[in-house]
């Protein structure tokens, strides 16, 4: 049986994103693609850009969270 744990969604969405269009998991880390996501952000970041719809438009980003136990 099946039962639903968490709902996830990025910080900082935009109409069109595309988020979750690609997805992989790999033991309890999971990355979320957004193929669409505009920003001209470089590198790696721990915090999500806080303004949607500038930089570069469909730049692309990848969310990437991970399931702790307690």
């Amino acid at each position: 049986t099946w039962r639903q744990q968490a709902y996830l969604k990025a910080s900082n969405t935009g109409a069109g994103d595309e988020l979750g269009t690609s997805v992989a998991l790999s033991g309890d880390t999971l990355a979320i693609g957004a193929f669409k996501e505009d920003s001209n952000a470089t590198g790696v970041s721990t915090t999500a850009p806080t303004t949607v719809g500038s930089g570069a438009s469909d730049s692309g980003a990848v969310y990437v969270v991970q399931r702790t136990t307690r």
